[in-house]
């Protein structure tokens, strides 16, 4: 029952490894691209109301 929980664990590890890898690698290697430009947030009011 321990080596299955290891096992489980381990998996979990590798899978949460493989969706941050990506990102971190872009990160260290500065591979992004920077935008430039005007941030607009429009703000409809015929939704909800909090």
């Amino acid at each position: 029952m321990k080596a299955a929980k290891t096992i489980g664990v381990l998996l979990l590890g590798i899978l949460l490894l493989t969706f941050t890898l990506p990102s971190l690698k872009y990160m260290l290697f500065k591979e992004y691209d920077v935008v430039k430009g005007e941030c607009v947030i429009d703000i409809d009011s015929s939704g909800r109301s909090a």
